[in-house]
């Protein structure tokens, strides 16, 4: 099974079903995904007669006018700061190719040579002895940078302001641990990058949990948006520290001895088709995230606050979740099989396929697509707490 070909013909040989059955559930997983999850909320509107009106009432649309005035209303976050946002994370990351181009390294101590671990999940081509090691994946990084940047504006406006401040301080950790971890691979770096990882991809799951809180009790008390914020910032600093103990164990441990994934991915495609951990339910289900991811989100819309709030924002959060993650389903970790990237890196070595790897690289394309996930997916919950 050699990387760059699909792992997909093998698990469906050794899964022992039928062929077409197995193509017709991986076929509806992904029309759900593709599909279904963008349009949960027009769906929700249609169905449980909704006020979808929040759009409308503010003349908000997909036109980059209309996008600029959902931030406006729904973040408070003008044109002019979301231009500032941009160009001071583009400085960083100017910083960073002065740094590149002048030659600096990682620390030896980093050990980022053991690249192990890294070519087991991630096809995009490295550039050995550079201090950005993948182009792609680790220029990506700048749409959580500038999202976090954008939350941190707008959350003093929130009625989760505090909780709503954590979210936009891990947005940018989380940057930086991706960063870290894809310009170097230093293994340590990958323990921390999951940790924030996973903190930000909870955190609306958590806030929609809240807002519900703030539904039941504002109309009781005059306190019942202190009460839910507190509330939401205690169970997001709970479910934090539940993560690191997850991912980096107890006291931060992996820094103390080797750990699961300092060599190896432990959850490879092909490590976990060679241990018969792999079978096309299994594939199904992953690929369906987006939609289990949904869930809460929309069980909180049609029958808790019984609210639409931006259907641009949530189309929008939902599309891009379900277009990154698919795409991510040809990355190596999972079936592979990348054809763009195949295509790239058959080229000769050259600056040209080092920008075309780091364009269609699945992962980079993943982190762009997830981090206007998150972005959209908070004006939404902005524009639902406008309606409570």
């Amino acid at each position: 099974m050699p990387y760059g070909r699909s792992i997909l013909p093998h698990i469906i040989s050794l899964d022992g079903g039928s062929t077409v059955v197995q193509l017709v559930c991986l076929a509806v997983t992904m029309a759900v995904v593709i599909v279904v999850v963008p349009l949960l909320s027009t769906f929700a509107v249609a169905l449980l007669n909704l006020d979808g009106s929040w759009d409308g009432r503010h003349k908000v649309s997909y036109s980059l006018q209309g996008i600029a005035l959902l931030f406006e209303w729904a973040l408070g976050v003008s044109r002019e700061q979301l231009m500032a946002a941009a160009a001071v994370v583009a400085g960083a990351f100017l910083l960073l190719a002065v740094a590149d181009l002048a030659g600096l390294t990682w620390p030896l101590s980093w050990r980022t040579d053991s690249d192990s671990c890294y070519s087991e999940m991630f096809c995009e081509p490295p550039r050995p002895g550079r201090l950005v090691r993948h182009l792609g994946n680790t220029i990506s990084n700048y749409i959580y940078l500038f999202t976090g940047v954008v939350v941190l504006l707008s959350a003093s406006q929130s009625n989760f302001w505090a909780a709503d401040s954590v979210f936009g301080v891990c947005l940018l950790w989380l940057g930086c641990c991706s960063i870290i971890w894809h310009a170097s691979n230093a293994p340590k770096s990958h323990y921390v990058d999951l940790w924030s990882m996973d903190c930000c991809i909870a955190y609306l799951i958590l806030r929609n949990i809240g807002m519900v809180v703030l539904w039941l009790i504002k109309p009781y008390s005059d306190i019942g948006g202190g009460i839910a914020n507190g509330f939401c910032l205690l169970l997001y600093l709970y479910a934090i520290y539940m993560i690191m103990l997850e991912r980096c164990g107890p006291g931060l441990s992996f820094c103390r001895g080797k750990g699961p994934l300092d060599s190896r991915c432990i959850w490879s495609g092909r490590r976990r088709l060679a241990a018969g951990d792999m079978n096309i339910a299994g594939v199904c289900v992953f690929w369906g995230m987006p939609a289990l991811y949904m869930i809460i989100p929309a069980l909180v819309q049609c029958f808790a606050i019984k609210a639409s709030g931006s259907i641009v924002a949530t189309t929008i959060a939902g599309l891009t979740l379900a277009v990154g993650w698919s795409y991510r389903m040809v990355e190596r970790f999972c079936l592979d099989g990348c054809v763009p990237m195949n295509l790239v890196l058959q080229l000769p070595a050259s600056s040209f396929r080092t920008v075309a790897a780091a364009v269609v690289s699945p992962t980079a394309q993943l982190h762009w697509l997830t981090g206007f996930t998150l972005l959209f997916g908070y004006a939404w919950v902005r524009s639902i707490d406008q309606e409570i």
